[in-house]
This record gives C-alpha cells, structure tokens and sequence, in this order.
C-alpha cells in the first residue's frame, strides 16, 4: 500500500477546494441572475463586482471562463455589447437554480434557502 506524500496530498486538496470554488462561484452567478436585483440578466463586470460583494473575489478573466462553462451547460446565453460580455439566464439555469437537475462542476443548491 503506498502513501502519498503530504505535498500530493495537499496539492489534490487544492484542486478539489478549486473545483469546489467554481462551482459555488457558477450557482452564485445563476442565484444571481434569478433574483429580483438583476432580472435574469447582467453583464461580465457589473457580475465581478457582484461576487466581490459575496466575497468571492473573481477577475474579468475568470468570470469570462465561468460564463463560457455555463452558457456551455445551457444555463445562460451570451452576445458582445461592445467591451461588455452580456448574459441572461435560460430556463435551463433556472431549473438548475431550483434542484430541478444538476450538473457536473456546479454545485447543488441549498434548498433550505430557496
């Protein structure tokens, strides 16, 4: 039996609390969207400034890789404004929003708070 070093070991703990974060940083978007503040839809920087508020801190660039993993998913839609990306969310992300399905690399809602 072999045993994994303490620096594979957190490194694997890193990657799984990354993925974690994605995936909490995604439903927070799509929580977002579906809220009474936003009205389904929003754009790449005003979404930013948003998380940041939630204190889940997040750069243009990766806002951008996390839009593009959910309209993928079919969970919003996207077009270009100019230097804005702009998405609203479909009925997919709302379903996702509600439990009604799930999707791998998105985390489940917390239906208490629903």
């Amino acid at each position: 039996m072999s045993v994994e070093s303490p620096a594979k070991l957190l490194a694997n703990s890193q990657d799984a609390i990354a993925e974690a974060v994605q995936a909490h940083k995604a439903m927070a978007i799509l929580r977002l969207l579906d809220g009474d503040v936003l009205r389904g839809s929003a754009n790449d920087h005003l979404m930013v400034v948003a998380l940041d508020l939630l204190g889940l801190r997040t750069s243009r660039a990766e806002m951008r890789q996390l839009i593009e993993l959910l309209e993928k998913e079919g969970a919003i839609r996207s077009s270009w404004a100019e230097e804005l990306l702009v998405f609203q969310l479909a009925h997919h992300g709302r379903e996702l929003v509600e439990g009604r399905v799930f999707a791998e690399g998105m985390e489940r809602p917390n239906l208490d708070s629903l």
